[in-house]
Protein backbone atom coordinates (compact mmCIF):
# COMPACT_ATOMS: atom_id res chain seq x y z
CA UNK A 1 0.00 0.00 0.00
CA UNK A 2 3.04 2.19 0.54
CA UNK A 3 4.32 2.28 -2.56
CA UNK A 4 0.92 2.45 -4.38
CA UNK A 5 0.66 5.97 -2.56
CA UNK A 6 4.17 7.19 -2.98
CA UNK A 7 3.74 6.33 -7.31
CA UNK A 8 0.06 8.31 -6.48
CA UNK A 9 2.04 10.78 -4.92
CA UNK A 10 4.98 11.16 -7.82
CA UNK A 11 2.21 10.59 -10.66
CA UNK A 12 0.31 13.51 -9.51
CA UNK A 13 3.12 15.65 -10.33
CA UNK A 14 4.66 14.52 -13.47
CA UNK A 15 0.57 15.02 -14.45
CA UNK A 16 0.67 18.58 -14.24
CA UNK A 17 0.85 19.56 -18.11
CA UNK A 18 1.15 23.53 -16.88
CA UNK A 19 2.33 25.73 -13.93
CA UNK A 20 -0.64 27.72 -13.58
CA UNK A 21 -3.12 24.59 -14.11
CA UNK A 22 -2.11 22.39 -11.27
CA UNK A 23 -4.59 20.10 -10.53
CA UNK A 24 -4.30 19.99 -6.47
CA UNK A 25 -7.51 18.77 -5.06
CA UNK A 26 -7.14 15.44 -7.25
CA UNK A 27 -4.32 14.47 -4.50
CA UNK A 28 -4.54 16.30 -1.39
CA UNK A 29 -5.62 13.01 0.71
CA UNK A 30 -2.32 11.65 -0.86
CA UNK A 31 -0.44 14.10 0.31
CA UNK A 32 -1.80 14.47 3.94
CA UNK A 33 -1.12 10.22 3.90
CA UNK A 34 2.95 10.74 2.78
CA UNK A 35 3.73 13.32 4.96
CA UNK A 36 2.27 11.61 8.12
CA UNK A 37 5.49 9.18 7.58
CA UNK A 38 8.72 10.60 7.63
CA UNK A 39 10.35 7.31 5.08
CA UNK A 40 7.17 8.79 2.70
CA UNK A 41 7.86 11.61 3.02
CA UNK A 42 11.87 11.06 1.88
CA UNK A 43 10.58 9.14 -0.93
CA UNK A 44 8.18 12.07 -2.40
CA UNK A 45 11.67 14.28 -2.17
CA UNK A 46 13.34 11.88 -3.98
CA UNK A 47 10.74 11.12 -6.84
CA UNK A 48 12.06 15.74 -6.84
CA UNK A 49 15.27 14.69 -7.85
CA UNK A 50 14.15 11.32 -10.18
CA UNK A 51 12.57 14.53 -12.17
CA UNK A 52 15.36 17.10 -11.73
CA UNK A 53 18.05 14.51 -13.74
CA UNK A 54 15.48 13.21 -16.24
CA UNK A 55 14.53 17.01 -17.64
CA UNK A 56 15.26 20.79 -16.87
CA UNK A 57 17.90 22.59 -16.13
CA UNK A 58 19.82 20.57 -13.84
CA UNK A 59 19.14 18.05 -15.78
CA UNK A 60 22.64 16.06 -17.96
CA UNK A 61 20.63 14.26 -20.31
CA UNK A 62 19.39 14.92 -24.10
CA UNK A 63 16.47 17.59 -22.59
CA UNK A 64 18.49 19.13 -20.52
CA UNK A 65 19.75 22.51 -20.16
CA UNK A 66 23.88 21.71 -20.31
CA UNK A 67 23.08 20.34 -24.06
CA UNK A 68 20.15 23.17 -24.76
CA UNK A 69 22.34 25.75 -23.62
CA UNK A 70 25.75 24.44 -25.63
CA UNK A 71 24.38 24.42 -28.64
CA UNK A 72 22.36 28.02 -28.53
CA UNK A 73 26.26 29.49 -27.56
CA UNK A 74 29.58 28.23 -28.81
CA UNK A 75 29.70 25.17 -27.25
CA UNK A 76 27.97 22.46 -29.01
CA UNK A 77 27.07 21.74 -32.53
CA UNK A 78 23.77 19.67 -33.13
CA UNK A 79 23.43 17.09 -35.36
CA UNK A 80 19.88 16.10 -34.06
CA UNK A 81 17.18 16.64 -37.34
CA UNK A 82 16.14 19.66 -38.46
CA UNK A 83 13.06 21.30 -36.27
CA UNK A 84 13.94 19.00 -33.21
CA UNK A 85 14.04 20.67 -29.91
CA UNK A 86 17.89 20.11 -29.75
CA UNK A 87 17.93 22.10 -33.45
CA UNK A 88 15.65 24.80 -32.25
CA UNK A 89 18.13 25.78 -30.04
CA UNK A 90 21.53 25.07 -32.27
CA UNK A 91 19.97 26.93 -35.18
CA UNK A 92 18.42 30.18 -33.15
CA UNK A 93 14.78 29.00 -33.85
CA UNK A 94 13.25 29.82 -30.97
CA UNK A 95 9.76 31.31 -30.59
CA UNK A 96 7.22 31.19 -28.31
CA UNK A 97 5.51 28.41 -30.42
CA UNK A 98 8.61 26.04 -29.74
CA UNK A 99 8.38 22.91 -28.37
CA UNK A 100 11.69 23.24 -26.75
CA UNK A 101 10.96 26.70 -24.74
CA UNK A 102 7.45 24.71 -23.40
CA UNK A 103 9.03 21.77 -22.60
CA UNK A 104 12.02 23.51 -20.35
CA UNK A 105 9.61 26.10 -18.54
CA UNK A 106 6.69 23.56 -17.64
CA UNK A 107 9.39 21.15 -16.68
CA UNK A 108 10.77 23.71 -14.20
CA UNK A 109 7.97 24.61 -13.06
CA UNK A 110 6.56 21.48 -12.41
CA UNK A 111 9.39 20.63 -10.44
CA UNK A 112 9.00 23.67 -8.29
CA UNK A 113 5.94 22.57 -7.82
CA UNK A 114 6.85 19.61 -6.12
CA UNK A 115 9.11 21.64 -4.04
CA UNK A 116 6.28 23.29 -2.90
CA UNK A 117 4.39 20.41 -1.94
CA UNK A 118 6.75 19.08 0.08
CA UNK A 119 7.67 22.59 1.66
CA UNK A 120 3.85 22.62 2.91
CA UNK A 121 4.05 19.06 3.32
CA UNK A 122 6.23 18.90 6.44
CA UNK A 123 5.27 22.29 7.76
CA UNK A 124 2.01 20.99 8.17
CA UNK A 125 2.87 17.52 9.46
CA UNK A 126 2.56 16.99 13.15
CA UNK A 127 4.24 13.36 12.98
CA UNK A 128 7.33 13.60 11.04
CA UNK A 129 10.52 14.23 13.52
CA UNK A 130 11.64 17.84 13.48
CA UNK A 131 15.29 16.89 12.41
CA UNK A 132 14.05 15.01 9.51
CA UNK A 133 11.50 18.47 9.01
CA UNK A 134 14.15 20.46 9.08
CA UNK A 135 16.39 19.00 6.41
CA UNK A 136 13.66 17.87 4.08
CA UNK A 137 12.44 21.16 4.08
CA UNK A 138 15.63 22.78 3.52
CA UNK A 139 16.47 20.78 0.22
CA UNK A 140 13.07 21.98 -1.02
CA UNK A 141 13.61 25.35 -0.38
CA UNK A 142 17.39 25.37 -1.87
CA UNK A 143 16.06 23.54 -5.12
CA UNK A 144 13.27 26.01 -5.58
CA UNK A 145 15.33 28.94 -5.44
CA UNK A 146 18.30 26.94 -7.56
CA UNK A 147 15.58 26.46 -10.33
CA UNK A 148 13.93 30.32 -10.07
CA UNK A 149 17.68 31.25 -10.70
CA UNK A 150 18.01 29.30 -14.15
CA UNK A 151 14.01 30.48 -15.09
CA UNK A 152 15.48 34.46 -14.19
CA UNK A 153 18.97 34.24 -16.25
CA UNK A 154 17.12 32.42 -19.27
CA UNK A 155 13.62 33.92 -19.15
CA UNK A 156 14.00 37.39 -17.47
CA UNK A 157 11.13 38.44 -15.41
CA UNK A 158 8.94 35.28 -14.49
CA UNK A 159 6.37 34.41 -11.65
CA UNK A 160 8.48 33.29 -8.27
CA UNK A 161 6.16 30.81 -6.88
CA UNK A 162 6.11 29.78 -3.55
CA UNK A 163 3.03 27.94 -3.25
CA UNK A 164 1.01 24.79 -4.84
CA UNK A 165 -2.38 26.56 -4.40
CA UNK A 166 -4.08 26.30 -7.44
CA UNK A 167 -6.28 29.53 -6.68
CA UNK A 168 -2.92 31.32 -6.42
CA UNK A 169 -0.53 29.78 -9.18
CA UNK A 170 -3.40 29.90 -12.39
CA UNK A 171 -3.84 34.00 -11.70
CA UNK A 172 0.16 34.34 -10.94
CA UNK A 173 1.93 37.87 -12.33
CA UNK A 174 5.80 38.42 -13.15
CA UNK A 175 8.07 39.64 -10.53
CA UNK A 176 10.84 41.74 -10.95
CA UNK A 177 14.26 40.89 -11.58
CA UNK A 178 15.21 42.94 -8.20
CA UNK A 179 12.19 40.73 -5.98
CA UNK A 180 13.06 37.49 -7.85
CA UNK A 181 16.25 37.74 -6.82
CA UNK A 182 15.47 38.74 -3.00
CA UNK A 183 13.36 35.18 -2.67
CA UNK A 184 15.81 33.76 -4.33
CA UNK A 185 18.28 34.87 -1.44
CA UNK A 186 15.93 34.29 1.05
CA UNK A 187 14.85 30.53 0.09
CA UNK A 188 18.89 29.53 -0.26
CA UNK A 189 19.35 31.62 3.24
CA UNK A 190 17.07 29.36 5.18
CA UNK A 191 17.80 26.46 3.51
CA UNK A 192 21.48 26.89 4.41
CA UNK A 193 20.12 26.94 8.27
CA UNK A 194 18.04 23.97 7.97
CA UNK A 195 20.70 22.10 5.85
CA UNK A 196 23.73 19.92 7.61
CA UNK A 197 27.64 20.40 6.53
CA UNK A 198 28.19 17.05 4.21
CA UNK A 199 31.89 16.12 3.98
CA UNK A 200 31.44 12.77 3.54
CA UNK A 201 33.58 12.24 -0.31
CA UNK A 202 31.53 10.44 -2.74
CA UNK A 203 28.11 11.05 -0.88
CA UNK A 204 27.41 14.53 -1.35
CA UNK A 205 24.02 13.26 -2.81
CA UNK A 206 21.91 16.26 -1.22
CA UNK A 207 22.06 19.89 -0.90
CA UNK A 208 24.09 20.67 2.19
CA UNK A 209 25.55 24.03 3.30
CA UNK A 210 28.54 24.16 1.15
CA UNK A 211 26.16 23.92 -2.11
CA UNK A 212 23.86 27.05 -0.22
CA UNK A 213 27.13 29.05 -0.52
CA UNK A 214 28.40 28.60 -3.96
CA UNK A 215 24.34 28.77 -5.31
CA UNK A 216 24.49 32.34 -3.06
CA UNK A 217 27.81 33.34 -4.53
CA UNK A 218 26.56 33.06 -8.04
CA UNK A 219 23.63 34.59 -7.24
CA UNK A 220 25.95 37.92 -6.13
CA UNK A 221 27.63 37.81 -8.81
CA UNK A 222 24.82 38.89 -11.24
CA UNK A 223 23.93 41.89 -8.33
CA UNK A 224 27.75 42.99 -8.43
CA UNK A 225 28.07 42.04 -4.78
CA UNK A 226 31.46 41.44 -4.84
CA UNK A 227 32.62 41.34 -0.60
CA UNK A 228 29.64 39.17 -0.44
CA UNK A 229 31.17 36.74 -3.02
CA UNK A 230 34.27 36.70 -1.23
CA UNK A 231 32.28 36.53 2.35
CA UNK A 232 29.84 33.81 1.21
CA UNK A 233 32.32 31.06 -0.26
CA UNK A 234 35.49 31.94 2.68
CA UNK A 235 34.20 28.26 3.80
CA UNK A 236 34.56 26.63 0.82
CA UNK A 237 37.76 28.02 -0.14
CA UNK A 238 39.65 26.80 2.72
CA UNK A 239 37.63 23.36 3.88
CA UNK A 240 40.28 20.76 3.15
CA UNK A 241 37.09 18.50 2.44
CA UNK A 242 36.46 20.28 -0.70
CA UNK A 243 40.01 20.70 -1.92
CA UNK A 244 40.97 20.84 -5.81
CA UNK A 245 42.29 17.13 -7.06
CA UNK A 246 45.64 17.56 -8.39
CA UNK A 247 45.05 14.91 -11.03
CA UNK A 248 42.42 16.62 -13.48
CA UNK A 249 42.12 13.16 -15.18
CA UNK A 250 39.95 12.09 -12.37
CA UNK A 251 37.39 15.20 -11.35
CA UNK A 252 34.35 13.66 -12.72
CA UNK A 253 34.83 10.32 -10.54
CA UNK A 254 32.17 9.71 -7.82
CA UNK A 255 34.46 9.73 -5.01
CA UNK A 256 36.05 13.39 -6.00
CA UNK A 257 37.14 15.68 -3.11
CA UNK A 258 35.75 19.44 -4.55
CA UNK A 259 32.26 17.90 -5.54
CA UNK A 260 29.77 19.63 -3.75
CA UNK A 261 26.77 17.89 -5.09
CA UNK A 262 25.81 14.81 -7.36
CA UNK A 263 23.07 12.81 -8.59
CA UNK A 264 22.82 9.67 -6.84
CA UNK A 265 22.81 6.91 -9.44
CA UNK A 266 19.30 5.68 -10.99
CA UNK A 267 20.73 2.36 -10.40
CA UNK A 268 23.07 0.15 -9.70
CA UNK A 269 24.06 -0.13 -13.81
CA UNK A 270 23.29 3.29 -14.67
CA UNK A 271 25.71 5.46 -16.17
CA UNK A 272 25.65 9.29 -16.36
CA UNK A 273 23.52 10.99 -18.71
CA UNK A 274 26.78 12.55 -19.60
CA UNK A 275 28.71 9.72 -20.98
CA UNK A 276 25.82 8.39 -23.01
CA UNK A 277 25.41 12.03 -24.89
CA UNK A 278 28.61 13.09 -25.46
CA UNK A 279 31.05 10.27 -25.69
CA UNK A 280 31.16 9.50 -29.37
CA UNK A 281 32.01 6.33 -30.52
CA UNK A 282 31.81 6.73 -34.57
CA UNK A 283 31.56 9.77 -37.15
CA UNK A 284 29.53 11.49 -38.14
CA UNK A 285 28.08 12.75 -34.76
CA UNK A 286 24.38 11.66 -34.47
CA UNK A 287 23.40 14.22 -31.17
CA UNK A 288 26.32 16.93 -31.01
CA UNK A 289 29.98 17.11 -31.21
CA UNK A 290 31.99 20.22 -29.79
CA UNK A 291 31.97 23.41 -31.82
CA UNK A 292 35.83 23.65 -33.41
CA UNK A 293 35.97 27.06 -32.48
CA UNK A 294 35.35 26.43 -28.72
CA UNK A 295 38.36 23.43 -28.94
CA UNK A 296 40.70 25.76 -30.47
CA UNK A 297 40.37 28.14 -27.80
CA UNK A 298 42.31 25.71 -25.78
CA UNK A 299 46.52 26.96 -24.90
CA UNK A 300 48.95 24.67 -25.98
CA UNK A 301 49.54 21.97 -22.91
CA UNK A 302 46.38 22.61 -21.21
CA UNK A 303 45.46 19.02 -19.49
CA UNK A 304 42.08 19.95 -19.49
CA UNK A 305 42.07 19.60 -23.14
CA UNK A 306 43.99 16.33 -22.66
CA UNK A 307 41.88 14.76 -20.84
CA UNK A 308 38.38 16.22 -21.17
CA UNK A 309 38.12 16.52 -24.73
CA UNK A 310 37.89 13.08 -27.26
CA UNK A 311 38.33 13.07 -31.10
CA UNK A 312 37.05 10.52 -33.47
CA UNK A 313 37.21 10.83 -37.17
CA UNK A 314 34.78 9.16 -39.83
CA UNK A 315 35.27 7.74 -42.98
CA UNK A 316 36.71 10.18 -44.58
CA UNK A 317 39.15 10.96 -42.21
CA UNK A 318 37.26 14.56 -40.73
CA UNK A 319 37.72 14.74 -37.31
CA UNK A 320 35.06 15.41 -34.51
CA UNK A 321 35.67 16.46 -31.06
CA UNK A 322 33.74 15.81 -27.71
CA UNK A 323 32.78 16.58 -24.21
CA UNK A 324 35.10 13.63 -22.55
CA UNK A 325 34.78 14.90 -19.17
CA UNK A 326 32.83 11.70 -17.96
CA UNK A 327 34.56 8.41 -19.34
CA UNK A 328 32.29 5.30 -18.33
CA UNK A 329 29.80 4.13 -20.69
CA UNK A 330 29.65 0.83 -18.78
CA UNK A 331 29.28 -0.44 -15.69
CA UNK A 332 30.66 -4.01 -15.84
CA UNK A 333 33.38 -3.35 -13.51
CA UNK A 334 31.26 -1.13 -11.10
CA UNK A 335 30.17 2.64 -10.69
CA UNK A 336 33.08 5.01 -10.90
CA UNK A 337 31.24 8.28 -12.02
CA UNK A 338 28.02 10.16 -10.88
CA UNK A 339 26.63 13.66 -12.41
CA UNK A 340 28.40 15.98 -10.91
CA UNK A 341 25.88 19.45 -10.47
CA UNK A 342 28.22 21.72 -8.02
CA UNK A 343 31.57 21.95 -7.83
CA UNK A 344 34.48 23.71 -5.77
CA UNK A 345 36.39 24.64 -9.02
CA UNK A 346 33.43 27.03 -9.35
CA UNK A 347 33.58 28.64 -6.23
CA UNK A 348 37.36 28.98 -6.74
CA UNK A 349 37.17 31.27 -9.95
CA UNK A 350 33.99 32.80 -8.35
CA UNK A 351 36.56 34.26 -6.15
CA UNK A 352 38.92 35.21 -8.40
CA UNK A 353 36.29 37.36 -10.38
CA UNK A 354 34.94 39.29 -7.46
CA UNK A 355 38.37 40.08 -6.04
CA UNK A 356 39.54 41.42 -9.29
CA UNK A 357 36.33 43.14 -9.95
CA UNK A 358 36.77 44.98 -6.35
CA UNK A 359 40.20 45.78 -7.30
CA UNK A 360 42.28 43.32 -5.37
CA UNK A 361 44.22 41.59 -7.89
CA UNK A 362 46.60 39.74 -6.11
CA UNK A 363 44.19 38.10 -4.07
CA UNK A 364 42.31 37.56 -7.37
CA UNK A 365 45.36 36.43 -9.31
CA UNK A 366 45.75 33.87 -6.50
CA UNK A 367 42.76 32.31 -6.79
CA UNK A 368 42.58 31.87 -11.12
CA UNK A 369 45.92 30.52 -10.66
CA UNK A 370 44.35 27.62 -8.38
CA UNK A 371 42.49 26.79 -11.63
CA UNK A 372 45.49 27.85 -14.08
CA UNK A 373 48.53 26.01 -12.63
CA UNK A 374 46.25 23.16 -12.34
CA UNK A 375 45.70 22.69 -15.61
CA UNK A 376 49.08 22.46 -16.11
CA UNK A 377 49.57 26.11 -17.97
CA UNK A 378 51.73 28.89 -16.54
CA UNK A 379 50.71 30.71 -13.66
CA UNK A 380 48.91 34.05 -14.29
CA UNK A 381 51.32 36.97 -14.32
CA UNK A 382 49.64 40.46 -12.69
CA UNK A 383 48.13 42.60 -15.68
CA UNK A 384 44.86 45.45 -15.90
CA UNK A 385 41.68 44.24 -14.11
CA UNK A 386 40.64 44.13 -17.82
CA UNK A 387 42.87 41.67 -19.02
CA UNK A 388 42.52 39.53 -15.65
CA UNK A 389 38.64 39.46 -15.91
CA UNK A 390 38.81 38.54 -19.51
CA UNK A 391 41.37 35.34 -18.54
CA UNK A 392 38.92 34.75 -15.60
CA UNK A 393 36.87 34.36 -18.84
CA UNK A 394 38.72 32.11 -20.38
CA UNK A 395 39.20 29.68 -17.53
CA UNK A 396 35.30 29.61 -16.68
CA UNK A 397 34.90 28.86 -20.25
CA UNK A 398 37.83 25.96 -20.27
CA UNK A 399 36.48 24.31 -16.93
CA UNK A 400 32.81 24.32 -16.97
CA UNK A 401 32.21 23.57 -20.45
CA UNK A 402 28.83 21.67 -20.70
CA UNK A 403 28.19 22.04 -17.45
CA UNK A 404 24.43 23.27 -17.06
CA UNK A 405 24.80 25.78 -19.36
CA UNK A 406 27.48 27.71 -17.84
CA UNK A 407 28.78 29.80 -20.58
CA UNK A 408 25.44 31.61 -21.74
CA UNK A 409 25.01 32.59 -17.90
CA UNK A 410 28.64 33.47 -17.78
CA UNK A 411 28.64 35.57 -21.54
CA UNK A 412 25.34 37.10 -20.40
CA UNK A 413 26.08 38.02 -16.58
CA UNK A 414 29.73 40.21 -18.39
CA UNK A 415 27.24 41.19 -21.28
CA UNK A 416 29.51 39.88 -23.72
CA UNK A 417 26.47 37.09 -25.48
CA UNK A 418 26.46 39.76 -28.81
CA UNK A 419 30.32 39.90 -29.06
CA UNK A 420 31.47 36.52 -28.92
CA UNK A 421 28.32 35.03 -30.61
CA UNK A 422 27.87 37.45 -33.72
CA UNK A 423 30.19 36.12 -36.53
CA UNK A 424 29.98 32.63 -34.96
CA UNK A 425 26.40 32.33 -35.57
CA UNK A 426 25.11 34.74 -38.34
CA UNK A 427 21.51 34.71 -36.94
CA UNK A 428 22.38 35.93 -33.87
CA UNK A 429 20.22 38.98 -32.33
CA UNK A 430 20.72 40.78 -29.57
CA UNK A 431 17.48 39.89 -27.58
CA UNK A 432 19.02 36.15 -27.75
CA UNK A 433 20.18 37.35 -24.40
CA UNK A 434 16.14 36.44 -22.99
CA UNK A 435 14.41 33.22 -24.29
CA UNK A 436 10.39 33.74 -25.64
CA UNK A 437 8.02 32.99 -22.85
CA UNK A 438 6.05 30.26 -23.98
CA UNK A 439 2.52 31.25 -26.27
CA UNK A 440 0.75 28.58 -24.65
CA UNK A 441 1.21 29.99 -21.15
CA UNK A 442 0.42 33.24 -21.93
CA UNK A 443 -2.73 32.32 -23.67
CA UNK A 444 -3.75 30.72 -20.32
CA UNK A 445 -2.95 33.33 -18.17
CA UNK A 446 -2.42 37.20 -19.62
CA UNK A 447 -0.82 37.96 -16.47
CA UNK A 448 2.17 36.84 -17.48
CA UNK A 449 2.52 39.28 -20.41
CA UNK A 450 4.54 41.35 -22.14
CA UNK A 451 6.59 38.91 -24.30
CA UNK A 452 9.94 39.42 -24.09
CA UNK A 453 10.80 42.15 -26.59
CA UNK A 454 11.87 40.26 -30.56
CA UNK A 455 9.39 37.43 -30.35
Amino acid sequence: MKKIIILIFVLSYSSCEKFIDLDLPQDQITQETVFKDGKLAKSALAGLYQSLREGGFLSGGLFGGGVYLGCYTDELVSYQTANSTLDQFYQLNLNPTSSAVKNLWQTTYNQIYQANRIIEGVENSNSIELSTKNQLKGEALFIRGLLHLYLVQSYGEIPYIATSDYNVTQHVSKNTIAEIYQKIEEDVLLAQQLLAVNTTVGNRFIPSKEATQLVLSRLYLLQKRWDDVIKVTANLAQNESFQLREDISKAYLKDNFSTIWQYAPASATATTYEASIYIMFFAPPYIVALQPSFVNTFRTGDLRFQNWIGTIADFTGKKYSYSYKYKQYSTANGQNEYSIILRNEETILNRAEAYIQKGELANGVGYLNQIVTRAGLTAVPMGSKEQLLERVLEERQHELFTEYGARFFDLKRMNLLDAKMIGLKPNWKSTFVLLPLPESELLLNPNLKPQNDGY
